[in-house]
């Protein structure tokens, strides 16, 4: 399996779920399972099997007494979940965007209050060479400050401010470029 395999397909909604099948083919995300198998013991314990040991999505093709495939733990990873939701990350479905990225990086309270920061993720893809995830004051970012603590007294050094012209209030939408 590749890591970030869904990085590596455009972000898209599928048309229908044989395009997601063939996607998750090329990334190295599916196994197809050729073999005749009993819908009831053999596909259950194979999938199961699979499932424990972080394995790829399957596609039982010629399952005992019916004619249709049957697609089993297409959405078992964190990649193939992203990959079918036509987004690079989860958090990215929830949200804001303060800044036009051109991806679908998203800020959101909620998760930053949980993930110590993480959640202004749109922050980051704006200017990601800041320390600081949460730019504003009212952004909490509990990283930040721990980073913060231990550079006053030098355990670390070097910390990127936010510059002020990131801080700026963001244009209004339809307004001239330079304003």
């Amino acid at each position: 399996m590749a890591p970030n395999a869904s990085s590596q397909f455009p972000r898209r909604p599928y048309g229908d779920l044989r395009e997601f099948i063939a996607d998750l083919e090329r990334a190295g995300e599916l196994c197809r399972i050729r073999a005749e198998v009993d819908p009831r013991l053999e596909v259950r314990e194979i999938a199961g099997r699979t499932a424990r040991a972080g394995g790829p999505a399957l596609l039982f093709e010629k399952v005992r007494g019916h004619s249709i495939p049957i697609l089993m733990n297409a959405f078992g990873s964190m990649e193939r979940f992203t990959m079918a939701l036509g987004v690079e990350r989860v958090e990215n479905l929830f949200g804001s965007q303060r800044y036009a990225t051109g991806d679908s990086s998203r800020n959101n309270a909620v998760l930053a209050a949980i993930t110590m920061g993480e959640g202004w993720h749109n922050n980051h893809h704006f200017y990601p060479g800041a320390v600081r995830q949460g730019f504003f004051w009212w952004q909490l970012d509990l990283t930040y400050y721990g980073l913060y603590l231990l550079a006053r007294p030098g355990v670390i050094h070097d910390l990127r401010p936010v510059p002020a012209r990131v801080l700026r209030p963001a244009p209004a939408r339809g307004a001239p470029p330079g304003r």
